[in-house]
């Protein structure tokens, strides 16, 4: 399920909505939907997969009946909305391409390391939850299903489960990675989506990165650090461990170093549009 979704059934919407007096009733517990999607990957079956986590019409309804009963609504947004949910041709197909992806991307982890379905066990669930009181629906984001294979365990990334019509229906899944047994990612894995700003431009910080322009810390202290010379000489630099001490800039080092940061957000750009169209 893509993000178009969203942008055309709550987003675009709701923007003529302000808050809204509809009533929030508590929603089911989200190890309801872990333990769902564990069970339904067990089957190993697409088209149960696809039904299974995609919209019906039925919820499409749901949503726009809820969005309905917003009593800030004036009788032409009302109408509007009905307009808009009449012809949802294109948001069908996009959400059997997405699920499908999804699926794809579950068959490439089972094959590329020997997954035995059904000796899958789930371990734990983590996630964030969210509400949007307009209409209302809640929200999962920030989704780490922890699962086990054998000795292995694993991580199922997602970014982000919607709950429609009382049913938790999921979104993209970002990626599966391996972990230890406290959950955390090993070493050989690569990292995610990491906060520090060079690993997540270049994706894996174990391994040794040239990059003529760019000064650089690691985490990992057996891979040498790798300094602008064009900015600083070899001995104005103190490292420690992945530390890097420089001296202030000069005008004209100071400019030189904002047209790296220029190429550095280009990047990161560009590794989010790769991330996402995955």
């Amino acid at each position: 399920m893509t993000r178009a979704l969203y942008i055309l059934l709550l987003s675009g919407l709701s923007c003529l909505f302000f808050s809204s007096a509809v009533s929030v009733t508590p929603p089911p517990d989200p190890d309801t939907f872990a333990k769902l999607f564990l069970e339904t990957l067990k089957k190993n079956d697409k088209e149960l997969f696809v039904k299974t986590f995609g919209l019906t019409e039925a919820d499409i309804n749901w949503v726009v009946d809820e969005w309905l009963k917003n009593p800030y609504l004036t009788e032409k947004e009302k109408e509007e909305i009905r307009e808009k949910s009449k012809d949802l041709s294109g948001f069908w197909a996009s959400q059997d391409e997405s699920l499908t992806k999804n699926f794809d991307r579950i068959q490439k982890w089972i094959l590329s390391d020997s997954i035995q379905v059904n000796a899958i066990e789930f371990v734990d669930f983590y996630y964030q939850l969210s509400i949007q009181k307009d209409v209302p629906v809640y929200f999962l984001h920030d989704c780490n299903l922890f699962i086990k294979h054998g000795t292995r365990y694993y991580k199922i990334i997602f970014e982000f489960n919607i709950l429609i019509n009382n049913q938790w229906k999921i979104g993209k899944i970002k990626k599966i990675i391996e972990v230890d047994k406290n959950l955390n990612l090993l070493s050989n894995t690569g990292y995610e989506y990491q906060e520090d700003a060079y690993c997540s431009v270049f994706g894996i910080c174990s391994k040794e990165i040239s990059y003529d322009t760019v000064a650089v810390g690691y985490y990992d202290e057996s891979v040498p650090v790798v300094v602008d010379t064009t900015l600083y000489s070899s001995d104005s630099v103190a490292t420690y461990g992945w530390h890097t001490t420089l001296p202030p800039l000069t005008e004209k080092q100071s400019k030189k170093a904002d047209k790296i940061q220029k190429k550095l957000n280009a990047l990161y750009e560009q590794q989010e549009k790769i991330i996402y169209s995955e």
